[in-house]
C-alpha cells in the first residue's frame, strides 16, 4: 500500500491519524514514534539488524522536560493548528461540502475541475492557496451555477482544517519508478557496499530486508543512523558522499521492493509540525540553525529552499549531512539519535515553514487593493462589501479564502452588473494585500 493510498484510506475514514495504528495487520506495523533519546544500537534491535523497527504504541505529544535547547523554533497559531487531525477533518469536510464533486484528490473525485492532488510548480503555502481561490472563483461558481450545485458556506476554522488537508496531501511522496531506481543506484555505487538480492557487497547492510519500509523517509533515516560509519567507510573506498537528486530514494525504494518483495510492511504515521519544532530543540539543531532569525553558523531553517514533498524534503537534509557531522565535530556536539517518526515530525515542521509564510508589505498592498478597484466598495463599506476596518484582524489567509467563498458568488453578480471585471492576484500580490487588510482591520473593531 503506497503512502498516498495508506492516507485516503485513513481519511476517507476519519480516522484521527496522529494518534491511530495505521496499516496495521499481519506483518503490518507502525515504525516507532515514542523511542526519543534510545541508543542508535538499541533502536537498531538487540541482533544488531539494522532494519529491525520497534513496533509503536500511541503516538504522544509533549515538550521534553530536561530539554536546554541553545534557541527556541516558534510554535504558535496557525502552526499549533496544523495537524493530522485537521487534515482528516478537512477532508471530510471536502465530502461534505461537495468539492469532491468537481475535484478529484489523486484521481478520486469528480472530473469538472483539476486534481487537487497533483503537484504542481512551486511549494504549496497558504498565500498560493488563497491566492488559487481568489483567482478561479469566477470559474467555480459559474461552473457550481450549471451544474445546480449548492454553494455550501465555509466557516472560518472549517477553511483551515481544508488549508490543512491541502497541506498535507500536496505534501505525499510520488510513487517511484524501479528501472530508474536501478540506474540511480548503480550510479551512486551503492553495491559496493551493500547486498541487493544476494548480489553486491557486504560492508553495510543487505538493502533487501529494507524492502519492508514502505516510506522514503524510513531509509533516509537509517541513513542518518549510520551517517558518521558511512562516511568513514566510503572515505576509506575513495568514494564521495552521495548526493541525491530529486526523486531518486523514491526510485530505489521502488526498484529494490520490485527485486526483493516482503509481505512485511512498516508505515510512518504522518508528521506533527509542532512535534517536529520541539525536536529541534531535544535534539540540539538549534545549536547551529536559525529559525527565521539571523546568525548561526548553519542555514536558517525558515529560509532553506525545500522540494514539495517529505520525502525529497527527508533526503535534503541527507545530503548535507557529511557538511553537519563536521560542523558538530567542530562544535562538539555528539550526533543525535533521531528515529524515524521523529525525523517525520521535523522534515513535516520545515515543510510548514514554507506553508506558513512570511507577511507581506502592507503598504504595497494599498496600492494594490485601490489599482485593482478594490477600494471602491471596501473603503467606507457598502451593505455587500464590508469596511477594512471592520474586518477581522485573522494572521491567516485561510480566514481571508472563508469569506470569499462565501461572498464570492454575490461580489461576481454584482462586478458583473456594474460592467466590471474581477481582479486577478499573484501569490505576491495576495500577500501583501492580506497584509494591508490585517493592519487596517487592527486599526478598527474587529468583526466577523
Amino acid at each position: 500500500m503506497s503512502t498516498k493510498h495508506l492516507l485516503t484510506a485513513v481519511l476517507a475514514a476519519v480516522v484521527l491519524i496522529a494518534v491511530a495504528v495505521l496499516g496495521r495487520g499481519t506483518g503490518e506495523t507502525i515504525a516507532d514514534s515514542t523511542t526519543s533519546g534510545q541508543s542508535a544500537a538499541t533502536a537498531e534491535g538487540a541482533a544488531g539488524d539494522p532494519t529491525d523497527v520497534p513496533e509503536a504504541q500511541t503516538a504522544t505529544a509533549g515538550a521534553a522536560e530536561n530539554a536546554a535547547p541553545a534557541r527556541e523554533a516558534p510554535v504558535a497559531g496557525r502552526l499549533a493548528r496544523l495537524t493530522p487531525d485537521a487534515a482528516a477533518r478537512g477532508w471530510q469536510l471536502f465530502l461534505d461540502k461537495r468539492c469532491i464533486d468537481c475535484h478529484a484528490v489523486w484521481g478520486r473525485g469528480g472530473d469538472q475541475a483539476p486534481d487537487l492532488g497533483a503537484a504542481s510548480s512551486g511549494a504549496i503555502s497558504e498565500g498560493r492557496l488563497a491566492a488559487a481561490l481568489w483567482n478561479h472563483g469566477p470559474r467555480m461558481w459559474t461552473k457550481i451555477e450549471d451544474l445546480k450545485l449548492p454553494v455550501e458556506p465555509i466557516s472560518n476554522e472549517e477553511m483551515e482544517d481544508i488549508f490543512s488537508f491541502f497541506f498535507y496531501v500536496r505534501n505525499m511522496d510520488a510513487a517511484g519508478d524501479p528501472r530508474l531506481g536501478r540506474l540511480a543506484m548503480l550510479r551512486h555505487g551503492c553495491r559496493e557496499c551493500h547486498q541487493v538480492s544476494g548480489r553486491g557487497g557486504d560492508l553495510g547492510p543487505d538493502l533487501s530486508k529494507w524492502a519492508r519500509y514502505t516510506n522514503p523517509v524510513l531509509w533516509v533515516q537509517k541513513m542518518w543512523e549510520a551517517g558518521p560509519a558511512m562516511r568513514e567507510a566510503m572515505k576509506e573506498k575513495g568514494m564521495e558522499w552521495p548526493v541525491f537528486a530529486p526523486g531518486e530514494i523514491t526510485d530505489m525504494i521502488a526498484y529494490v521492493r520490485s527485486v526483493s518483495p516482503s509481505s512485511d510492511k512498516i508505515y510512518l504515521q504522518l508528521g506533527v509540525p509542532a512535534d517536529g519544532a520541539r525536536l529541534l530543540q531535544e535534539k540540539r539543531c538549534l545549536s547551529c540553525h536559525e529559525v527565521g532569525g539571523s546568525g548561526g553558523e548553519a542555514p536558517d531553517l525558515a529560509s532553506v529552499s525545500l522540494p514539495g514533498n517529505i520525502a525529497e524534503a527527508a533526503v535534503n537534509v541527507l545530503n548535507h549531512l557529511p557538511a553537519m557531522l563536521t560542523l558538530m565535530g567542530e562544535r562538539g556536539i555528539e550526533p543525535q539519535h533521531i528515529n524515524a517518526q521523529e525525523m517525520a515530525h521535523i522534515v513535516t515542521y520545515l515543510l510548514s515553514q514554507t506553508y506558513i509564510e512570511k507577511s507581506g508589505n502592507a503598504e504595497q498592498g494599498e496600492a494594490i487593493f485601490t489599482a485593482k478597484g478594490c477600494i471602491d466598495c471596501h473603503g467606507k463599506g457598502t451593505q455587500a462589501a464590508p469596511a477594512l476596518a471592520t474586518m477581522h484582524a485573522e494572521d491567516s489567509a485561510a480566514y481571508f479564502s472563508h469569506a470569499v467563498w462565501n461572498s464570492g458568488q454575490k461580489m461576481l453578480k454584482e462586478l458583473i452588473a456594474d460592467g466590471q471585471h474581477w481582479p486577478t492576484l499573484t501569490h505576491a500580490e495576495m500577500l501583501d494585500v492580506l497584509a494591508y487588510m490585517r493592519s487596517s482591520a487592527k486599526a478598527g473593531p474587529a468583526g466577523e
